[in-house]
C-alpha cells in the first residue's frame, strides 16, 4: 500500500498511543464494528512500518478473499475516522481545565444548579505556574469566568456581577497575546518579502500599553512580556538589548516554561542570532552556538518529540562555526533518531557533509551530498553552498562555474516562492564566489577590493567563510 492519508495518520501515533487505540476501539461507545478491531489486530503485526501493507493481503486476512477491495477501503476509512476521534480525545485529556470548563457550560445549559455549583469550586482559578499564561490559559479563564458571569446574571437581573472588570482585563490580555503572535509573523514578512506593506494594526497601541504597564506585565504575565521582547527584537534588529533580555529571562526561567513556550522563545533567539551571523557578526556566531549549547544542556531537544530538520542543521553549523566539531558529532549521533521521518535521511547526510568539510575530508563530504534528494529549497541551497565551498578548496573551477550557473537559474525560477531575505542570502553568496575564482580578480589588490565589498554587504550566506579566503 502506498503511503496515503491513513498510513500517515496511524504512523503518527506513538507506541503508547497505538496500544491505547486498541483499548479505545474495544469501547462500544465509540466503535460497534468487530471488523475494525480485526483490522487493528492485523495492523499490530506491522507497527510502525505500515508502508508494507497490501490491499490484496489485507482483504484476504479480513474477508477471506483478495478482491474485496471496496469493503477493505471502506473499513480503512472507518478506522481513519475513529483514529481522528481518538486523537481528539487525547487532546481533550491533555487539557483537564478545558474539559472541566466545557462540562460546566453544559451544566449551566441544562440548568443543573447543584452540579454547576459543585464543579465550579473544583476548577482552579489559576494555572499552577504563572509563566505559562499563554493563549490556552487566557481562553480557558475567560470561558470559565464568562460561564459563571452569565450563570449569575441570569439568576439576578438587578445586580451586575462584580468580576466583570477582571473578565474584561483577561480579554484584553488574550487579545494582546494573540496579536503579538501575528505581529511576529507580519514583521518577519515585512522585512523579508518582496512586498513592502504588512498589516500592523494595533502594533503601536500594544507596545504603548505594555511599556505603560511594564512592571505588572513582566511579573504577572511573563509570556506576554517575552513575546513583547520577541516583537521588539524583530522590529528593532539594531538594538541588541531586547535579544539579551529575552535570552536572560528565558534561560533563568527555563524550568518554569512549558516545553512549547520554551521552544518558541529559543527559536526566536536563534532566528535573531542567525540573522546577525549572516551579516557577519563574530559576537553572534558565539551567541548562536551558546543558545544551542544551553538548550542541549537543559534537555530541550531530548524532551521534543521531533527535532526540526532546519534546527538540526543549524546546530551542526553553529558548533562548526566556533570550531567545536565534537559538539556537532555528538549532536548528530544523539538526535538523528528524533528527525521527522520524511527529512531524516537527507538531514543526516547534510549534517555528515558539514562535519566532513570541517575536518577537511572533502571527498567524503561530496559523497554525502550526492545522497541528498533536495526535498525543498532549504536542503538544495544549503547543500549547494557547501558543495561550492568544497569546489573552491579543491580548485575545481569548471565544476564551480557550472554549479553557480545552475543555482542562479534555480533562484530565478523560484524567486516568487522565496522570501526576499533567503533569495538575497544565496544570490549574493554565489555572486561573490564567482568573482573570487574569476580571472578578473586574480590580483591581491582586486581581491582586497572584493573583501571590502563583502564586509560592507549584509545578509550573505557563509559571509565569514568568504572573508577567511580573501586577503586582508
Amino acid at each position: 500500500m502506498k503511503e496515503n492519508r491513513f498510513t500517515e495518520l496511524i504512523s503518527g501515533l506513538t507506541d503508547k498511543e497505538f496500544k491505547r487505540l486498541g483499548e479505545f476501539l474495544k469501547s462500544p461507545f465509540f466503535n460497534k464494528s468487530p471488523l475494525v478491531i480485526s483490522l487493528y489486530n492485523y495492523l499490530r503485526k506491522f507497527y510502525p512500518s505500515f508502508e508494507k501493507l497490501e490491499i490484496d493481503k489485507l482483504s484476504n486476512a479480513l474477508y477471506g478473499k483478495k478482491n474485496e477491495h471496496s469493503k477493505t477501503l471502506s473499513l480503512i476509512a472507518e478506522l481513519s475516522r475513529l483514529i481522528e476521534t481518538f486523537i481528539a480525545q487525547l487532546s481533550i485529556e491533555e487539557d483537564e481545565y478545558y474539559l472541566k470548563i466545557n462540562t460546566l457550560k453544559s451544566f449551566s445549559e441544562r440548568n443543573l444548579a447543584k452540579n454547576f455549583s459543585a464543579l465550579q469550586k473544583k476548577i482552579p482559578l489559576n494555572l499552577p505556574d504563572e509563566f505559562n499564561r499563554d493563549e490556552n490559559y487566557y481562553n480557558n479563564t475567560i470561558t470559565f469566568e464568562l460561564c459563571k458571569f452569565f450563570y449569575r446574571l441570569e439568576r439576578d437581573e438587578e445586580k451586575l456581577p462584580e468580576d466583570i472588570e477582571s473578565i474584561s482585563s483577561d480579554i484584553d490580555y488574550y487579545f494582546i497575546l494573540t496579536k503579538l503572535n501575528v505581529l511576529h509573523f507580519l514583521y518577519y514578512y515585512k522585512k523579508s518579502s518582496f512586498m513592502n506593506e504588512a498589516y500592523l494594526n494595533f502594533a503601536k497601541e500594544i507596545i504603548e500599553f505594555i511599556n505603560k504597564n511594564f512592571k505588572i506585565i513582566k511579573k504577572s504575565h511573563p509570556v506576554i512580556y517575552l513575546k513583547f521582547l520577541v516583537l521588539m527584537s524583530i522590529s528593532k534588529p539594531d538594538n541588541d538589548e531586547y535579544y539579551f533580555e529575552l535570552k536572560s529571562f528565558v534561560f533563568l526561567n527555563l524550568d518554569k516554561l512549558s516545553l512549547d513556550n520554551a521552544e518558541y522563545f529559543i527559536s526566536a533567539l536563534l532566528n535573531y542570532a542567525t540573522e546577525k551571523c549572516n551579516n557577519g557578526s563574530a559576537e553572534f556566531k558565539k551567541e548562536r552556538f551558546e543558545i544551542f549549547r544551553l538548550s542541549e544542556r537543559n534537555f530541550i531537544f531530548k524532551k521534543l518529540r521531533f527535532v526540526n530538520h532546519i534546527d538540526f542543521q543549524n546546530a551542526i553549523s553553529a558548533s562548526i562555526a566556533v570550531n567545536n566539531i565534537k559538539f556537532a558529532e555528538n549532536f548528530l549521533f544523539e538526535y538523528k533518531s528524533k528527525l521527522i521521518p520524511e527529512f531524516k535521511a537527507d538531514t543526516i547526510e547534510v549534517g555528515k557533509a558539514q562535519i566532513f568539510f570541517a575536518q577537511k575530508k572533502y571527498d567524503e563530504a561530496l559523497n554525502s551530498l550526492i545522497k541528498v534528494d533536495y526535498l525543498n529549497s532549504a536542503f538544495y541551497l544549503r547543500s549547494k553552498v557547501l558543495q561550492s565551498k568544497i569546489y573552491y578548496m579543491q580548485k575545481e573551477h569548471n565544476s564551480q562555474y557550472y554549479l553557480i550557473d545552475s543555482v542562479k537559474h534555480y533562484l530565478k525560477r523560484n524567486k516568487e516562492k522565496m522570501t526576499k531575505t533567503d533569495y538575497e542570502l544565496y544570490w549574493k553568496y554565489f555572486s561573490f564566489i564567482k568573482k573570487m575564482i574569476s580571472e578578473t580578480y586574480n590580483t591581491k589588490s582586486k581581491l582586497r577590493d572584493l573583501r571590502y565589498d563583502i564586509e560592507n554587504e549584509t545578509n550573505v550566506a557563509a559571509k565569514e567563510w568568504l572573508l577567511q579566503n580573501l586577503p586582508e
